[in-house]
């Protein structure tokens, strides 16, 4: 049992270290820096300019509103 249990520790890590992506993979948990990740990986999909935690006003509520990302294009 602990023969198979290293085996398949040694094989997960030499998968993960071959299909390794640099730009992808976040080593935090962050859910900041997830979305600014996403933000920067959207910009080199489709270019333009992506903005993170806009707050706007609203005019029905008289208070601001949240938006999470906004990518402008052409």
């Amino acid at each position: 049992m602990w023969a198979e249990i290293i085996c398949g520790l040694l094989i997960y890590k030499f998968v993960r270290r071959f299909f390794k992506d640099d730009e992808i993979s976040d080593e935090t948990s962050s859910d900041s820096t997830a979305l600014f990740s996403v933000a920067h990986r959207l910009e080199k999909l489709y270019g333009g300019k992506a903005y993170v935690g806009l707050r706007i006003p609203d005019a029905d509520t008289s208070s601001r509103q949240d938006i999470d990302l906004v990518l402008l294009t052409k």
